[in-house]
């Protein structure tokens, strides 16, 4: 049996509760390094690195890996479908966002 822990909140939150949570620093982690290729495509927002994920990213990610080296193809589909939804949330978010090229609540009020 795993479990999966994920913090989710700003990257300060995040690292004040993984900094004052001593369970949370005792616990097994995993992260992605530059090498390993994995990038977020969290673009409404800038990570403070190239290889920080957002909360949904790392999870999907996270269970993808654990389902498959359970020899399931169900983490695969899992991640497929999480990041399917993502994007879409990804293109909503950005479609609003007038430095991103969206309409602005100004225009969208007329």
């Amino acid at each position: 049996k795993r479990t999966l822990i994920a913090i989710d909140g700003t990257w300060t939150q995040a690292k004040s509760m993984f900094k004052h949570v001593k369970s949370l620093r005792e616990a097994p982690r995993v992260q992605f390094d530059l090498a390993s290729g994995v990038r977020g495509e969290y673009t409404f927002r800038k990570e403070p690195k190239d290889n920080f994920l957002s909360t949904l990213e790392g999870v999907a990610l996270a269970l993808q890996i654990m389902e498959g080296n359970r020899g399931s193809a169900s983490g695969q589909e899992a991640y497929d479908a999480t990041m399917k939804a993502f994007r879409a949330m990804v293109k909503a978010q950005v479609g609003y966002t007038p430095h991103h090229g969206g309409v602005g609540r100004e225009e969208r009020a007329r």
